[in-house]
């Protein structure tokens, strides 16, 4: 059938029909009726009318010269169908045979000549109503159509796996994101079962909650759930509501992987930490360096005295603020504030790591040996106070890791040789490096490992009772996690008994090109 939305519509009822008065008694009645008429007076000028303008209804006289009413219906059937143009037959014949010719050609009713005004006006009203209600259905489903056309695209659009499924468990609704979930399904699959969902999505992480939270409740139309549910590393949001649709229930179910908003929301919360103690550290260290300062002083005056017990007041006066103001650069090198060092000024870390090497080993010439390989054009993008604070640290407690001899090795590890864990860091605007710090002391058990970067926690002299150190201040290792992290680094360390330490520092560097 070939299509008939360009021929325009016309609200008249078209009368075909090779007699005069009869066209005359048609038009007449149907006038007084409140209908608009047209009249022709064969079939070849009836078909010709039809392809210009389509009539509401056509009354078709069935005996008539060259092409008889059969023929004429017939080939309007061919272009137009029952609910787009009604005929009704208008015949003098009323046995069986004739009138089931005409519906086999495609008319909609007959009336009987000699016509009767009532008969002919109940049989056009039915088949106009049953026009007018056809195309009213067209209209609602064109409607529908659209409607349910945005639903999906919107459905599509979402980054949420939306799934809906019937009280049967076969899904009747999926969006896109389903098959990014589960890329090699099909549609003939998620047509199976909801079963089948659970079973596959995010690689089956669901499927063990499904079958011991969610199978039970699957067809309650009570039941709802919405919670935040993890599955290993990932953090997924899982809600499920009953649709109850006239006398049909359905499901829906949308999971929603939220595992970046919440690294996020972390990130978010450590660094407000990070920022906290930086401004903490940053106001301590300033005050105790002038309470330190005036000690200083006065522990000098005290030098001016011959006495024994002045000479030895001065000395533990002198070797306390001397470990005070060691702390303070501690808690100095947690402020954000770089103070008046210019990035061109910072020295390569090779420099740095000599200097404290080499520090270290006037010290402990006898009994530790320690070793470089650092490049020599090498710079970190942190304050060289941070810098020398992190390596004196994590060095410290190398050393004392060693009971009696042994090495202590610092070594830069290729940023391109290291794989990106996951920290989260934007690799494309900064370089990361590895600076690593190797001993072979006597290592750590697991229980030493768990607690190693708690404050005022330490391995050196430790009161089990309170479990604080009574030698070490505990902030060495609490303050290079904060000092690293601060400046969007990670560490690592790997230790075990007997087997020595390893301390991997992520860190910025800093490309001289760019200043």
């Amino acid at each position: 059938m070939n299509s008939t939305e360009e021929i325009p519509r016309t609200n008249k009822i078209l009368i075909v029909d090779d007699t005069d008065s009869n066209r005359t008694l048609l038009e007449a009645i149907l006038h007084n009726a409140g209908y608009e008429t047209d009249s022709v007076t064969n079939g070849v000028e009836c078909l010709e009318y039809c392809m210009a303008q389509i009539p509401r209804l056509i009354l078709l006289d069935i005996m008539m010269p060259e092409m008889d009413g059969f023929s004429v219906c017939k080939s309007l059937r061919e272009v137009f169908a029952k609910h787009e143009l009604p005929i009704v037959l208008v015949t003098t014949k009323s046995e069986g045979a004739d009138l089931k010719q005409g519906f086999a050609v495609g008319a909609n009713d007959y009336v009987v000549k000699p016509v009767d005004k009532l008969i002919l006006l109940a049989r056009m009203d039915g088949c106009l109503q049953l026009t007018d209600t056809h195309q009213s259905l067209l209209v609602a489903t064109e409607y529908m159509e659209q409607a349910l056309s945005v639903q999906k695209l919107i459905g599509d659009a979402l980054p949420e796996v939306i799934v809906v499924h019937d009280e049967a468990g076969k899904i009747v609704y999926a969006n896109n994101s389903l098959y990014e979930a589960i890329p090699d399904i099909s549609f003939e699959q998620v047509a199976i079962s909801v079963n089948f969902i659970f079973e596959r999505i995010y690689e089956g992480l669901f499927h063990k909650s499904f079958q011991e939270h969610f199978l039970e409740n699957l067809y309650d139309h009570e039941w709802s759930f919405n919670r935040e549910m993890q599955v290993d590393d990932q953090v997924y949001q899982v809600f499920s509501e009953p649709i109850q649709f006239r006398d049909h229930f359905l499901r829906i179910w949308v999971w929603r992987d939220i595992t970046s908003v919440r690294e996020l929301e972390r990130k978010i919360n450590q660094q407000i930490r990070l920022d906290t103690v930086s401004l903490f550290a940053s106001g301590v260290a300033h005050n105790f360096n002038n309470i330190m300062g005036g000690v200083l002083g006065a522990s000098e005056l005290l030098k001016r005295s011959e006495e024994e017990r002045a000479l030895k007041c001065q000395s533990i006066i002198q070797r306390a603020v001397e470990s005070g103001m060691r702390l303070t650069e501690k808690m100095g090198a947690l402020s954000r504030k770089g103070g008046t060092e210019k990035v061109s000024e910072r020295p390569a870390l090779a420099q740095t790591v000599e200097k404290i090497l080499q520090r270290f080993q006037d010290e402990y010439n006898d009994r530790i040996s320690f070793h470089s390989e650092i490049p020599r054009d090498l710079y970190l993008d942190i304050t060289s106070k941070a810098a020398t604070v992190l390596l004196e640290n994590v060095i410290s407690n190398s050393i004392d890791a060693i009971d009696k001899s042994g090495n202590v090795k610092v070594r830069f590890e290729n940023p391109e040789d290291e794989e990106d864990k996951g920290s989260g860091r934007d690799t494309q605007k900064r370089k990361f490096g590895v600076l690593v710090v190797e001993d072979d002391g006597r290592g750590m058990v697991e229980e030493e490992l768990e607690r190693l970067f708690e404050p005022f926690y330490s391995t050196k002299n430790l009161d089990h009772a309170n479990k604080v150190s009574v030698e070490g201040n505990g902030l060495g290792l609490w303050n290079v996690y904060n000092i690293v992290k601060m400046y969007e680094g990670d560490v690592e360390v790997e230790s075990s008994k007997g087997k020595g330490t390893i301390v991997r520092l992520t860190l910025p560097l800093l490309s001289r090109e760019s200043e």
